[in-house]
């Protein structure tokens, strides 16, 4: 296990040394030799909005998924804010995916229903799937597999009632059925959006994590100077947890009206006395960590000290993200948790190494600062972290109020009408003044802070 996090760590790392956020090219409109257009159709979310669609049949290689291959990674193409679920680290979906391809059911993949959740895949005149990622998947398993003829004989038979050309379909070579949305849908607000109201479903529904990182997506303004005000009045030894539990009933308004909570769903969420349910902090709580990173499985991995931290934080980073992807730290950040994780796993290890420095990322990082160091200990190196990552897992080590401290005024700066005066300023530079200045402060050299 350890050596699993080690290695997701160092790959965690080498991706931080580089751009990976940049937006992939604009795929051209759907060659007309690869689709065969059918009847309109509509979609109706849980929240009531009817989004118009038309059926189509499209080669199963054309559409767009989050993940592709049956080791599940990332396709770069995939706009990231429609997909809070990850297919590569959550063994369920692979298995889902999987089970859902040995025994295909032309039923359910070639209805006529209204729900996202059933049915075809609903895709972007781009081909980006936003909804029925996993059954895209499934169907391209399947086919390469040998075991999608009666899926594709059935679309034949059902080819009128679509709309679609009987002669045209049997041209190509793996047809499968979707439903194009007549809108564009481009902006990260509306992705995020989509990206959580086309998959609430009581079957394959969202986890509590998939479900935060949607809910992060769809932040508002208004509602992160909200929770700011709030989680910014948390004293020093109140975990968040508590503070939810005093003040849940403001909380609670708080997510009401931004239409964070499915108005479906309010039971499931808010007490009978308006204050948050259990299953709403856990959410809240994810919510605002997920803010703080751009992989959920670091979060999943973090200690509750670790989690407390970056709670208390998610507000900031939304507020660094406003003021600019330039700005942003969610990425670093990501490798700074799972550097404090992994030297939390190695504590004992750590603590064996000679020398006054008691931080355990130091020690982790920097082992050839210490005596009594044994050899091949797979740790990671100064050389694969970027020094921002670096840095923050070194805050992550403050107490909590002193960390969401160091956050918020590197967000401040970020955001301040100042920066119009002095272009020259960056984020490097920003971040050297704010939160490698403080923990320098704090300790001294900030390369060996103390636990």
């Amino acid at each position: 296990m350890r050596h699993d996090r080690a290695l997701r760590l160092r790959n965690m790392a080498a991706a931080n040394r580089q751009r990976i956020d940049v937006p992939a090219e604009p795929q051209a409109a759907i060659p007309a030799t690869r689709i065969v257009w059918g009847r309109p159709g509509r979609v109706v979310l849980n929240s009531g909005e009817s989004l118009p669609v038309r059926y189509a049949a499209v080669e199963a290689a054309w559409p767009v998924t989050s993940h592709t291959g049956t080791r599940y990674e990332r396709d770069g193409r995939y706009p990231v804010d429609a997909q809070p679920r990850d297919y590569g680290a959550e063994y369920e979906l692979q298995s889902a995916v999987e089970a859902r391809a040995a025994n295909l059911d032309p039923w359910q993949l070639l209805t006529d229903s209204v729900l996202p959740v059933d049915g075809p895949p609903i895709v972007r005149g781009d081909g980006v799937v936003l909804s029925g990622n996993g059954r895209t998947q499934s169907m391209r398993l399947a086919i390469s597999r040998g075991q999608y003829g009666p899926v594709q004989s059935e679309m034949a038979s059902r080819a009128v009632p679509f709309g679609l050309d009987v002669a045209a379909l049997s041209r190509m070579q793996a047809p499968i059925l979707v439903r194009v949305l007549e809108s564009d849908v481009a902006t990260a607000s509306d992705l995020a959006r989509y990206g959580m109201e086309m998959n609430r479903d009581p079957g394959q529904g969202m986890s509590l994590s998939e479900q935060s990182i949607g809910f992060a997506r769809m932040m508002t303004p208004a509602l992160t100077d909200r929770l700011t005000a709030i989680v910014s009045e948390i004293p020093e030894r109140c975990s968040v947890r508590e503070l939810m539990r005093m003040r849940g009933r403001e909380i609670a308004e708080a997510l009401s009206l931004a239409g964070i909570v499915d108005a479906r769903k309010r039971s499931a969420f808010f007490t009978a006395e308006g204050g948050l349910s259990e299953m709403a902090k856990d959410l809240v709580e994810t919510m605002l960590a997920g803010l703080t990173v751009t992989d959920i499985d670091a979060v999943r991995g973090a200690s509750r000290p670790t989690r407390d931290r970056i709670v208390r934080a998610g507000v900031e980073f939304m507020r660094m993200r406003s003021a600019g992807a330039e700005w942003d730290l969610s990425q670093h950040n990501t490798v700074a948790v799972g550097i404090v994780t992994l030297a939390e796993d190695r504590a004992d290890a750590l603590r064996g190494y000679k020398g006054d420095c008691q931080s355990l990322v130091a020690r982790l990082l920097h082992p050839e600062r210490f005596g009594n160091v044994p050899h091949d200990m797979g740790l990671a190196t100064p050389a694969a972290v970027h020094p921002f990552a670096e840095t923050l897992a070194l805050a992550l080590e403050l107490p909590p109020r002193q960390y969401a401290a160091l956050m918020a005024d590197y967000a401040t700066r970020a955001l301040g009408s100042w920066r119009s005066m002095f272009d020259c300023l960056t984020p490097q530079d920003t971040f050297g003044e704010t939160i490698a200045a403080g923990l320098q402060k704090s300790y001294g050299n900030p390369t060996v802070s103390p636990q």
